[in-house]
């Protein structure tokens, strides 16, 4: 009985339940009554609980504020009151906005029936309506009795409380207007009473100097805008027309006037506006014309002022068509071309009787890279553009030559002028493609038989992956055969990632026809570029690996003699996998130098070297030879060491070469099962509600995001987040006021002077350490977040002060390559700001996306809580090498609210592993700091039917212990099976010692430390392996330095995984444009990093460097360095997350790669390279090319105007200070800085001439000093 809380559900019930009226309580008897027996109510299950328990008749009213008010309900059964008995009257409302609670009082019941009178209240504006901020706002009235609602289901009483001068916006038309009723009350219930008070106020109904009584009386009608602004002379254009006082009812209109021409009135919407139907104009001036709004007649009438509002009426042209004619099945971009064409409201095109839908050009519906210049609006002053429908067979009428028609609102542009046809669709004739598969670069010629390909003007072939969510494609032109109209060629799409289910479609008019479901997509021919080709009288020889991927036919080799006097091709006369072999043409002779350009189809080439003809090959016993023919010993020696060392190197690259062609084999064997693997995952993230069509992610607000880029070790008690009166107050009110004034005098007359401000910064940075230059920076950052206009200016001069001295140095390249000024770490801050909303509006959800990606690989496999090793890593130094035995178990998890769900472990899982995985699974995207604490509550598992609840914590007293070493408890300790039951249950431990080892364990696991892990016990707890069975890291190194299969096996596997979701990240960070592989339509580029590319380039010009590689360095330094990679590395900067040390393993392999990506050096790979070097050494060569192409992309780009940037500075100087930072508390800090160095700052002033500006500076000081105590200005 104690389950139900109220009377009405305790007497409802078939249980022998009672209600204690007194105490508010359900009990199975009488004695439990707190209050007595006589109190205590039963009622038979088929009685009606009305007649009993207590409630109220609910009833509606409305009532202004500022009023003084009595209320009274109408109650039935309700308690006689006792000593210390009370009723209330509590107003609750849903939105914001305070509760109310009033004393009431009862009557003297009379057959059950009793009234409830609340005290005497007045509803202020303040407190009801939020200041104003609304014009109305319902209130519920309950009843209480002890605290305890006793309303009723359905007896609550309603009251709509609301202001007239907020309702009204200063408008005296709308003021009069307010009658109707409030939203969801029924007839009857009272209305809005306003009145309109003289000299212009809105009020509610009362005493009122002056009082308007009619809307005659309100001002003239003053109007504000009108849409559309032009229409054709024909008339039938619909014009909304907006303004203020424009009367309380439609009757008040008397006449409307568009350019001097009737407009009829349709719709009218009280005091704000209405619209209307224009007429026919006689004339064909074009002249914009005043909209003239006129109430009422004879003496009372009023006009409205035309405030600037005009409308146009114009004459629409139409001179062409293109194109004439579209598929049946529609979906052709049509344009139609003239003049006024953006006249009116409503456009409507008939293509030969179908219409065609007014949309613009969506990218959509066609390939991403078939969108580029096509329009995203539907019309303009000389374009309409429209999709062409579906021929509608239906009709009845003939798909051939019809016309065109165009009408825009009442006027007909064209009916019989312009011609326009329907054609059959293209067909593909059944297994006409050739080849049945291709290779990742594309490039190949892709050919097929079929039908009407002329129907159409642009065709596309697109290259998808099948069965993901994540869809991967790319797109090429079609190419038409003017001789053989019925066969197609197109080059194959490049694509990122071989796989045997890609499908091929034929795309046109914005639909797309399936050519082939399972394409073969196979790795790139490779030619041997080390290994020289050679001839063997005519026949030449060139090698490399999966060389019989394409046809023979794809292949061209090039041959030219050194002198460029001969071009000529070689024959190819067969392709085997390991070879290619063509006969040399006649005019070439081994006494010339030949070199050799092999080329696959269009997009791949491989310059392999000259000829080595047979005659010409060289040894070592040559060599030897000719240097043992010499008479010096010496020299001897020397071609001995010389061939020593070459057969060495050979030897190491040979070696190389065989690692990476290892490694590649074992990719493509773990294929298969990286396709399984990458299905599950993006399950597991749809089962986690994370996909790309959520929006719901945890960001950090911005001042949480700036706090933590800037301030990472900080927390929330860092002293800019607090009132600088709160941190000096030891001073004092007046100490406190003087401080004050000081510091704003030293901002305005020192800090936002920037000959002084870059002095004061070089005179202080010789003092400072690293972790000082860090934390001014960030200081500065704070101090000036609202001026970011003048901290860019300042930042400019730092930099190219920074820049001359490298220069002078002889380092350029190692500018910003490292945290050494104040400038570098300002440079970071900086973008911090600025590139904010670019992650919010571009890469935060692939960023994010990543992230759980990564986290959600990990959790695949066994991770050791101790040490953060893992079976499914991308890191060597996470990877968890020895064999663990463990299986998955799908149980069933019940929650007190909301169904129950099923949830996957691993019985390797320790309690608290498991209990973080199903906190995900409730929480899903939600932030992490929403979340209780793991601590706070047990996981139990339901024991057989009449057992009790099975306890799971990480230790307790069935934790198992073999000498020093406890093992901390899993599932699979608790016989964990699928099918169980678990939930979680609030249950603290029985003894001490189980409450701090749940604490001390539960710790470890967020913690992850390593290797040195003990308890006062002496035992060192171990999850999976026992800690003295690992090394030290150093030790396996040496141990590992080549990596076992296996091992390699899984990195290749995670690394394939998560393939998707990098490449997705780093098209949104370096692509412009899109590109070959291209899963997204690339983002604008920020044009605060325009604006900062630019600035190097200028720079290098100013110091003569016209290194390219230089200024590329730079580039990589400032952006991808400074905030991409960080970033990328620590996503909890940016999202609520919690990132272990596992996924922060896995995301610095990323991140590494990002780096290697923005490099210039060549990458040499030895058999001693880390394997995360060579895991990503493919990706590397293909994303640094998309990294050149991104800076030559933006230089490319027109120069952001300094106005425009301004305003964009300004913009983000807005969105900053809405932050929580305390400016004057950071600007506390910096001038704390210059106190304490303030003879460097001065003598630096001095030297620079700036005399006044070192009087101001030591004023200041002396002033802040004065007074002062050690705590105060310590730094």
């Amino acid at each position: 009985c104690g389950y139900y809380n109220s009377c009405r559900a305790c007497l409802s019930t078939a249980a022998v339940c009672g209600w204690c009226q007194y105490a508010n309580l359900c009990t199975e008897s009488q004695s439990q009554c707190r209050s007595g027996t006589s109190a205590w109510t039963r009622v038979s299950p088929s009685a009606d609980v009305s007649s009993v328990c207590p409630s109220t008749k609910g009833t509606h009213l409305v009532q202004p504020v500022d009023r003084d008010v009595i209320i009274t309900i109408a109650a039935l059964h309700l308690p006689q009151p006792r000593v210390n008995d009370k009723y209330e009257c509590a107003l609750t409302s849903s939105e914001s906005g305070s509760d109310v609670i009033l004393a009431a009082t009862m009557s003297h019941p009379s057959n059950g029936k009793s009234t409830v009178t609340c005290a005497k209240a007045k509803f202020t504006v303040d407190r009801m309506l939020d200041g104003g901020a609304i014009g109305w706002r319902e209130k519920r009235l309950a009843l209480l009795w002890n605290g305890f609602d006793v309303s009723g289901d359905t007896g609550s009483t309603r009251i709509a409380l609301y202001d007239c001068f907020t309702l009204s916006k200063g408008d005296c038309s709308l003021c009069l207007a307010q009658h109707a009723e409030p939203i969801a009350f029924p007839p009857g219930s009272g209305r809005f009473d306003c009145q309109w008070c003289q000299p212009g106020t809105c009020a509610n109904r009362g005493p009122c100097t002056q009082p308007t009584l009619t809307s005659r009386q309100c001002p003239n009608p003053v109007l504000t805008s009108i849409y559309p602004t032009s229409g054709p002379v024909a008339g039938g254009t619909l014009v909304t027309i907006n303004g203020t006082n424009v009367g309380t009812t439609r009757s008040d209109v008397s006449q409307v006037l568009v350019n001097s021409v009737p407009c009829v009135l349709t719709t009218y919407s009280p005091a704000r506006g209405l619209q209307c139907t224009t007429s026919t104009k006689g004339t064909t001036d074009h002249l914009p014309g005043d909209v003239i709004v006129q109430l009422y007649d004879g003496n009372d009438k009023k006009t409205s002022t035309s405030n600037g509002v005009k409308f146009t009426y114009t004459t629409p042209k139409l001179e062409s068509v293109s194109p004439s004619n579209a598929t049946q099945s529609g979906g052709a971009v049509i344009t139609l071309k003239g003049s006024s064409l953006d006249t009116g409201r409503y456009v409507r095109v008939d293509l030969a009787g179908q219409p065609c839908l007014l949309a613009g050009a969506q990218c959509d519906r066609q390939p991403p890279s078939l969108c580029e210049g096509l329009p995203t609006e539907p019309r303009n002053s000389t374009h309409i553009w429209c999709y062409a429908s579906a021929y509608n067979q239906s009709s009845g009428q003939s798909s051939g030559n019809r016309f065109l028609r165009l009408a825009i609102d009442g006027s007909i542009v064209s009916d019989d002028t312009h011609l326009f046809s329907y054609s059959a669709d293209p067909v593909v004739e059944r297994d006409s493609l050739q080849p049945k598969d291709g290779i990742l670069s594309g490039g190949i010629n892709v050919a097929f038989q079929g039908q009407h390909f002329s129907s159409v003007g642009q065709l596309a072939l697109v290259l998808q992956l099948a069965g993901e969510k994540n869809v991967t494609e790319n797109a090429t032109i079609c190419l038409k055969s003017r001789d053989s109209p019925n066969l197609l060629n197109c080059p194959l799409p490049a694509f990122p990632e071989a796989t045997p289910y890609a499908s091929l479609h034929l795309s046109y008019d914005g639909k797309r026809m399936k050519i082939s479901e399972n394409f073969h997509i196979k790795e790139d021919p490779l030619l041997d570029l080390s290994q020289s080709p050679t001839a063997f009288q005519e026949l030449l020889r060139v090698f490399g690996e999966r060389l019989d991927y394409v046809d023979k036919s794809e292949y061209r080799i090039q041959l030219q003699s050194a002198d460029g006097t001969a071009n000529d091709v070689c024959a190819i006369s067969s392709v085997e996998q390991k070879q290619i072999i063509c006969r040399l043409p006649q005019s070439v002779s081994s006494k010339e130098s030949i070199s050799v350009m092999v080329s696959v189809g269009q997009n791949l080439e491989f310059p392999i070297g000259n000829v080595m003809f047979e005659n010409q090959s060289s040894n070592y016993a040559t060599i030897a030879g000719s240097v043992a023919g010499g008479a010096a010993l010496l020299l001897l020696i020397f071609g001995l060491a010389f061939c020593y060392l070459r057969h060495r190197t050979q030897k190491a690259e040979g070696e190389v070469l065989r690692m990476m062609t290892h490694m590649n084999g074992l990719e493509t064997r773990v294929a298969q099962e990286c396709r399984s693997a990458f299905t599950d995952l993006m399950t597991d993230l749809d089962d986690h509600g994370i996909s790309t069509a959520d929006d719901n992610l945890p960001y950090l607000s911005f001042h949480q995001y700036a706090m933590r880029s800037m301030f990472p070790a900080a927390g929330d008690d860092h002293p800019i987040l607090q009132p600088l009166g709160q941190r000096l107050k030891h001073l004092g009110p007046s100490r406190l006021e003087h401080t004050r004034k000081t510091l704003l005098t030293f901002q305005r007359t020192l800090v936002y002077n920037r000959k002084f401000l870059v002095v004061f910064i070089h005179a202080l940075e010789p003092h400072f350490g690293m972790k000082d230059r860090v934390a001014f920076a960030s200081l500065m950052m704070v101090a000036l977040h609202d001026k970011m206009e003048y901290i860019t200016e300042v930042l400019k001069v730092l930099l190219a002060d920074l820049i001359r001295s490298s220069v002078q140095k002889a380092h350029p390249k190692l500018l910003l390559r490292r945290m050494e000024t104040v400038a570098e770490k300002l440079l970071s801050n900086w973008l911090t700001f600025c590139l904010h909303d670019y992650i919010r509006m571009y890469a935060g959800r692939p960023l994010y996306m990543l992230y759980q990606a990564v986290k959600a690989q990990t959790e695949r496999g066994p991770i050791d809580c101790i040490t953060g090793e893992a079976r499914h890593s991308l890191s060597e130094e996470k990877l968890l090498r020895d064999t663990v035995e463990y299986k998955e178990v799908t149980c069933m998890f019940h929650r007190e609210k909301g169904a129950p769900f099923s949830v996957r472990l691993l019985d390797c899982d320790t309690i608290s592993q498991a209990k973080e995985k199903i906190m995900d699974a409730i929480y899903k995207t939600a932030p992490v700091s929403s979340r209780p604490d793991l601590i706070t509550f047990d996981l139990a598992m339901d024991g057989e039917t009449g057992a009790p609840l099975v306890i799971m914590r990480d230790e307790d007293m069935s934790t198992t212990q073999d000498g020093i070493h406890k093992k901390i408890n899993t599932l699979k300790h608790y016989a964990v099976q699928s099918g169980a039951t678990l939930r979680f249950t609030k249950e603290t431990a029985s003894t001490g010692k189980s409450e701090r080892s749940k604490e001390f364990i539960s710790t470890l696991v967020f913690s992850q430390t390593q290797l040195s892990i003990s308890v006062a016990d002496g035992t060192r707890p171990y999850h999976l392996v026992k800690q003295a069975e690992y090394e030290l890291p150093a030790e396996r190194h040496q141990t590992y330095k080549m990596v076992h299969e296996v091992f390699l096996t899984r990195l290749i596997q995670s690394k394939t995984v998560l393939t998707n979701f990098v490449t997705d990240l780093f098209f949104k960070v370096f692509s412009l444009s899109g590109g070959v592989g291209a899963r997204t339509s690339a983002p604008p580029v920020p044009e605060a990093v325009k604006y900062l590319f630019d600035f190097l380039d200028q720079q290098a010009n100013e110091n003569g460097i016209d290194e390219p590689d230089v200024v590329h360095t730079w580039k990589n330094n400032s952006v991808p360095l400074r905030f991409w990679i960080n970033i990328l590395k620590n996503p909890d900067f940016v999202f609520d997350i919690h990132k272990s040390a596992t996924v922060d393993s896995s995301l610095s392999v990323i991140a590494q790669m990002f780096m290697d990506s923005c490099g210039t050096a060549d990458q040499r790979l030895t058999k001693d390279s880390p394997t995360t070097k060579l895991l990503y050494a493919r990706e590397v060569q293909k994303y640094r090319k998309m990294v050149e192409k991104y800076y030559a992309d933006i230089q490319a780009m027109p120069v952001i105007l300094e106005g425009r940037m301004h305003d964009i500075l300004q913009q983000t100087s807005v969105d900053s200070d809405k932050s929580e930072f305390q400016k004057d508390s950071a600007m506390y800090d910096v001038f704390i800085y210059g106190l304490h160095y303030r003879d460097s700052i001065a003598a630096a002033l001095k030297e620079e001439g700036l005399h006044e500006l070192m009087k101001l500076f030591e004023d200041s000081c002396d002033e802040l000093a004065h007074g002062f105590d050690e705590r105060s200005t310590s730094i």
